[in-house]
């Protein structure tokens, strides 16, 4: 019978970005921070297309 007196192996393991892309990370979130704390702006242009000149043209003709 064995007494138990071998040897003990520990692994670890690290998961996360790779070192080299950490910088990119901090400032793709930096920007991307001062980008969220900026206030809603909506769009001010005309949202909804004008009728073409056909579609015009067709209504007269239905009015005729």
């Amino acid at each position: 019978m064995s007494s138990g007196g071998g040897k003990t192996t520990t692994n670890t393991t690290q998961s996360g970005p790779p070192s080299w892309a950490i910088p990119q990370f901090q400032s793709m979130l930096s920007r991307a921070n001062a980008v969220s704390n900026k206030p809603y702006q909506g769009y001010g242009g005309q949202r909804i297309a004008g009728f073409s000149d056909d579609t015009l043209d067709g209504f007269d003709m239905v009015r005729q």
